[in-house]
């Protein structure tokens, strides 16, 4: 055999080797899933008896993306950083009632620069029995630590939202009910409108906080935060350990707030029910109380200048009356404590 036979030979069988190898690969990423537009989509659905174990998670490149949008009509959604380069959602649950699909049912789409990811009820349709009927389904969205200026915006008919140890520039919720909880985070502005459902803020950064909502209450603890607006039909606030502007409207609930700062800026109205307010010691602040059916019980160890008192009502300027702050509380039915 020539050496020219014996170079086409080994020719041969390295170009063989090769392609095997190549298509070794591209079977392992077929089976992982698909990639167009930077989203990587890998579906584990499964059949156990009768219930469908749904497992599902993409996988996505944020070059470019300046907003993530969830739309889930209940579905609970969680978010907080990774380690990773690329973001990740991934939907697990149970469903009954639902045929196998091997395309699976959580929908990603990229969008100019944003990332909109919701549940394809149009799949869930095609693939059900009678009726499709689900529990235990959430939907956790994985951010790289790197990415401190993402904008994150939920839609939803009724899921609860909770953000963990994340850096957004904005969050932004829209619901007819659900719950909002931020821990360990850090968010430019927070604004959020809801028919119903509780705000939870622990620990947390935040420049401004924006709520409203028809029913439900408003807990911030142990977070600094530069402002706080927020307004229920029916709720009860509790604000605790906080330096911030506070303004506060509810027409039925009770409101405790302690505010640390030494220059307090609060303001706080209520159509029915019971007003607490604990201020730092050494703060400085013009204030103004009325109710017109209720109490007014009042202690400080500062000095207090100008009062004009009455039943109902309560004026006065406590401490430094050239570098203040500001205190209106008014109820129309409840007492209103100052501490």
């Amino acid at each position: 055999m020539n050496q020219t036979m014996q170079r086409n030979i080994k020719r041969v069988s390295l170009l063989t080797i090769t392609s095997f190898f190549l298509s070794f690969i591209f079977s392992l990423l077929a089976k992982e899933g698909d990639y167009p537009n930077g989203i990587i989509t890998k579906v584990k659905n499964r059949a156990v008896g009768k219930t469908i174990v749904l497992e599902e998670s993409k996988s996505i490149d944020l070059a470019n993306i300046t907003k993530i949008v969830a739309k889930v009509g209940s579905t609970d959604v969680f978010v907080e950083t990774t380690n990773d380069k690329m973001a990740s959602i991934s939907l697990r649950g149970k469903a009954t009632g639902y045929k196998l699909n091997s395309k699976g049912v959580l929908k990603v789409e990229k969008k100019d620069n944003e990332i909109v990811f919701s549940i394809d009820h149009d799949a869930l349709e095609k693939n059900s029995y009678f009726g499709f009927t689900s529990n235990d389904i959430n939907i956790d969205v994985k951010i790289p630590n790197n990415y401190k200026k993402m904008n994150f915006e939920m839609l939803t008919g009724s899921g609860d939202l909770k953000i963990s140890e994340t850096s957004l520039e904005n969050l932004v919720t829209r619901a007819g009910s659900g719950d909002i909880k931020i821990v360990k985070s850090m968010i430019g502005k927070l604004d959020s409108a809801a028919g119903s459902g509780d705000v939870n803020i622990e620990k947390s950064t935040i420049g401004d906080v924006n709520t409203r909502s028809g029913s439900g209450d408003l807990n911030i603890a142990s977070s600094k935060i530069q402002s706080i607006d927020s307004s229920m039909s029916s709720g009860d606030a509790s604000i605790a350990n906080v330096d911030s502007k506070i303004n506060l409207n509810t027409s039925s609930g009770d409101i405790n707030v302690v505010s640390t700062g030494k220059l307090p800026n609060v303001a706080v109205r209520t159509s029915s029910g019971d007003v607490s307010i604990v201020l730092n010691k050494s703060s400085n602040f013009k204030v103004a109380l009325t109710t017109n059916s209720g109490n007014i019980s009042y202690f400080t160890s500062n000095k207090m200048n100008n009062v004009v008192q009455s039943k109902k009502s309560l004026s006065a300027v406590v401490g430094d009356s050239k570098n203040t702050g500001n205190v209106t509380i008014g109820t129309s039915s409840g007492d209103i404590f100052l501490l």
